[in-house]
């Protein structure tokens, strides 16, 4: 089993590309791998097709696809000159994802979950989860009337937010052995506590703990408003994570790598069920195997 991360280094979502350096850093990475090109990726993905692998995409989203900005020089003008006004193009297609059978998907995309989750599933991924509204809103503060200084402030901050907690969520979802309904609920649930700690910081906490500096007066005035306005975004996000597919979804990395399980872990896994029913079996048959050798051992 492995982790494989497509990686978008583009336009308005260049901060996700932090992301590679915390799984490297993390218990998991030793079978992590991050990709920048859907060529490479989806080239791996088609060598492992067989294989049970959790695939996270950081990208930019639409409703039936991951899309990319279209650049002042990309050949997309000159093919299509009577789409000269679109900002995005195709990325990856429905049909590009054929090789996604037997995983589970992550996508921090937007819009993602209302097509083209639904479709991959009904394709042969197992689970996927994503949201199905753009959430752009809580990178970004739209209050053009609030101090730009804190508003600079709060985007730096929340993105580095983000990315701490969505490692950790899914480092403890292969770790821990969580399903996909314990992933979602421990990312929305923590990322609303980081925030909430981040809004509760004086301007010295807030310089300590990041490294950025901020008037206090202008923070004191202006950090309760945004604090309303960016946890109500938060709390419409957090809602619109969506699971398609089978929420009882557990990996089989901590399996794979050997993690001691107890008594009461062990009860609990042997008696979920998954809705594919060939990966039922691989993970009840890995399970056993782990549990002899364990015995063995200790």
């Amino acid at each position: 089993m492995k982790l494989l991360q497509l990686c978008m280094k583009k336009r308005g979502i260049r901060f996700f590309s932090k992301i590679p350096k915390e799984f490297q850093n993390s218990s998991v990475s030793s079978n992590y791998k991050n990709y920048t090109t859907k060529e490479r990726f989806l080239s791996e993905l088609a060598k492992r097709e067989n294989e049970y692998d959790m695939i996270l995409i950081t990208a930019h989203g639409a409703e039936n696809k991951f899309i990319i900005p279209i650049t002042q020089f990309d050949p997309y003008r000159l093919e299509h000159p009577e789409r000269s006004f679109d900002k995005y193009r195709t990325y990856i297609s429905i049909k590009e994802t054929r090789f996604f059978k037997n995983d589970f998907v992550f996508a921090v995309s937007c819009l993602t979950a209302q097509e083209l989750g639904p479709a991959v599933v009904k394709n042969g991924v197992i689970a996927y989860l994503g949201y199905d509204v753009i959430i752009e809103n809580l990178f970004n503060v739209s209050d053009i009337c609030m101090s730009s200084r804190v508003r600079d402030l709060y985007e730096t901050v929340v993105k580095r937010i983000f990315i701490k907690e969505l490692v950790r969520a899914v480092t403890k979802f292969l770790n821990d052995m969580q399903n996909v309904l314990m992933l979602k609920q421990w990312f929305s649930i923590q990322l609303e506590k980081s925030l909430i700690k981040f809004f509760s910081m004086s301007a010295d906490e807030v310089y300590n703990t990041y490294g950025i500096g901020i008037n206090k007066e202008i923070w004191n005035r202006n950090r309760q408003k945004l604090q309303i306005q960016q946890l109500n975004f938060l709390g419409e996000i957090n809602r619109h994570l969506i699971i398609v597919g089978d929420p009882k979804y557990i990996s089989l990395y901590g399996i794979e790598n050997g993690c001691r399980i107890d008594k009461k872990t062990y009860d609990r896994l042997k008696m979920v069920t998954f809705d594919n029913k060939n990966y039922e079996k691989k993970f009840k048959d890995e399970l056993e195997h782990l549990i002899e050798v364990q015995n063995e051992l200790y």
